[in-house]
């Protein structure tokens, strides 16, 4: 009796194991391109009054957000420590990082660098270039700033978005040019810098004189990802334009930063409703 009771407990045990490897393992489905995956509300961790401007991943996989008001915080989880504040005077516009806690971070006319380890603030790129005719970007045009500028009349260059190519190692801004003596925008550019920062290597003028993105980040494939209200454009190569890659479906995002998780994913800094956003890509 005993003996017929441990066969029948043994037989189940080999029926439960036979049904489970009989199963085909499951496949997890990968989430179309272009799909929400999650959003992250900034406004409980940041002040206030935070204007969030700009998202970048450092190459050790940290994600940081600059707000307009306080500076560059540091997102882990649910919280936000401030690594750096922001300089008094001085209205920064975007931030992308360069590794080593090194950050590129554009004002009106000019470029600096943040680099939070030492607490320092300094001059890094030059997007007002200067008008000296040996400061020409080689093999392309001056830029709208410097043609203007020999001619008398003065500008200001504001860009909301930086990129950093981190395997070509090349800086990318996009500003837009206005002239002050009329208050007209007359001209939209792609700038690309050497890591070194500096002049820009090469100008590229966009057919559109009011696009400006409030976003960019450089993507595989040497292509650049911008973003302008609730579209996110793609630039594949020199001499195109800006050409649409996604609408997003909620019309209210206002794109003001592009990053990428080290997991691939597309992070969107939303700066009127102040969520980061991140989408399969």
């Amino acid at each position: 009796m005993l003996r017929a009771t441990g066969w029948v407990a043994i037989t189940g045990l080999l029926m439960a194991a036979a049904c489970g490897t009989s199963e085909p393992a499951s496949t997890p489905t990968p989430t179309p391109t272009g799909e929400l995956k999650s959003a992250l509300d900034l406004a409980p961790l940041l002040p206030a009054n935070a204007d969030v401007v700009g998202v970048t991943v450092s190459p050790e996989g940290k994600t940081y957000v600059l707000d307009r008001v306080s500076g560059l915080y540091l997102l882990e989880g649910a919280r936000a420590a401030l690594v750096f504040a922001a300089p008094a005077g001085i209205e920064l516009t975007d931030v992308v990082a360069l590794g080593g806690e090194r950050f590129a971070v554009p004002a009106e006319n000019d470029g600096f660098m943040i680099d939070v380890h030492n607490q320092t603030f300094s001059s890094y790129f030059c997007y007002l270039p200067s008008v000296d005719p040996g400061t020409v970007a080689p093999g392309g045009p001056p830029s709208i700033s410097q043609d203007l500028r020999n001619a008398g009349i003065e500008v200001a260059e504001r860009t909301e978005s930086v990129a950093f190519n981190h395997d070509t190692l090349q800086l990318f801004a996009q500003p837009r040019t206005t002239r002050m003596d009329t208050g007209q925008v007359v001209g939209s550019e792609l700038f690309i810098f050497l890591e070194g920062g500096g002049q820009p290597v090469a100008v590229q003028p966009l057919p559109d004189v009011s696009f400006v993105a409030g976003g960019m980040v450089a993507v595989a494939g040497a292509r650049l990802l911008l973003g302008q209200g609730s579209v996110i454009y793609e630039m594949a190569g020199a001499g195109l334009a800006p050409s649409p890659r996604k609408l997003l479906a909620d019309k209210t995002v206002d794109i003001s930063g592009l990053a990428l998780d080290t997991g691939g994913d597309l992070l969107v800094l939303d700066r009127a409703n102040r969520r980061l956003l991140a989408m399969a890509w």
